[in-house]
C-alpha cells in the first residue's frame, strides 16, 4: 500500500516550489507583443503586474490569482483605458507558458 504522508508528518512544516521561471517558462516576447499590439510602450504591462504593491499580495496568497489580475487591470485602466486594460491582462492570461522537461526530470 502507498502511504501519502502529510506535512505534520514530516521534519519541517513547509515546503517551497518555484514554479514561475524554474519549472514553468514564458515566451520572454509575450508582454512586449500585446503591448506593440494595443499601443502601449513595452514594458507597461510588467510594470504593472509586477509592482510590489500589486504582486506581493498575489505571492503571499492575499488575494486570488484572478484579482491580481482584476487589479493589474485596474491600473492598467488608469493610464490606458478599461478596453486595452482588459485586452492587454486577457491577451496576457490566455499564454499557458511551458514545463522545463529537463527540471521537471531533475
Amino acid at each position: 500500500a502507498v502511504r501519502i504522508a502529510r506535512v505534520s508528518d514530516m521534519p519541517f512544516g513547509a515546503v517551497l516550489c518555484d514554479l514561475d521561471g524554474v519549472l514553468r517558462l514564458w515566451d520572454p516576447d509575450i508582454m512586449p507583443r500585446l503591448e506593440g499590439a494595443h499601443g502601449v510602450p513595452e514594458g507597461t504591462l510588467a510594470a504593472a503586474a509586477f509592482a510590489p504593491a500589486c504582486l506581493m499580495p498575489a505571492i503571499t496568497g492575499t488575494i486570488t490569482d484572478e484579482e491580481w489580475r482584476a487589479d493589474i487591470a485596474g491600473q492598467l485602466t488608469l493610464t490606458h483605458g478599461a478596453a486595452t486594460a482588459q485586452a492587454l491582462v486577457a491577451g496576457w492570461t490566455a499564454i499557458p507558458g511551458r514545463v522545463d522537461e529537463a527540471v521537471r526530470a531533475g
